[in-house]
C-alpha cells in the first residue's frame, strides 16, 4: 500500500469515528431504560474485547518460519562434535548448520538421519543404525 492510499484511508477512518462520536453524543437516551442502556455497552464492549483478543493473538502467533517439519527424515552431515563423547555437536541440512543430539556416538564427517526436532534442536541417528 503506497503512502498516499494509506493516508486516504486513515482520513476515512477518522471521518467515520469522528461521525460516529458525533451520532452517540446526539442520541436521545432518555427513551431507554438503564438496562438497555447497560446490555448495548457490554455489547459493544463484547465486540471491542473480541477484537482485541484476535489482535493480539494475531500479534503474538508463533510462526513455523524454519520449516522445522520438513526436516524429519532428511539426511545431512556432521560438520563439529561440541563433546568428547561425539552425542552433540552440528550437522549440515539445507545448507545450514543444525544442533543436534544423539543417543549413540558419531564422528565429523558421519552421514545422520533426523528422527525428532524439539526446539531447535534436532534428534539423530546415523544411517548405518537403520
Amino acid at each position: 500500500m503506497s503512502a498516499p492510499q494509506f493516508f486516504i484511508n486513515f482520513g476515512d477512518m477518522m471521518s467515520l469515528f469522528f461521525r460516529s462520536v458525533y451520532f452517540f453524543n446526539n442520541l436521545d437516551f432518555g427513551s431507554y431504560s438503564w438496562f438497555g442502556r447497560l446490555i448495548f455497552i457490554l455489547l459493544i464492549l463484547a465486540v471491542i474485547s473480541g477484537f482485541l483478543y484476535l489482535l493480539i493473538k494475531t500479534i503474538f502467533m508463533k510462526r513455523d518460519i524454519t520449516m522445522m517439519a520438513t526436516i524429519i527424515g532428511q539426511e545431512g552431515e556432521v560438520e563439529e562434535l561440541l563433546d568428547d563423547f561425539g552425542k552433540t555437536g552440528w550437522v549440515l541440512i539445507y545448507g545450514e548448520n543444525w544442533k543436534f543430539k544423539s543417543e549413540k556416538p558419531v564422528k565429523v564427517g558421519d552421514t545422520v538421519k533426523v528422527i525428532k526436532n524439539k526446539k531447535m534442536r534436532l534428534y539423530v541417528q546415523k544411517v548405518e543404525d537403520f
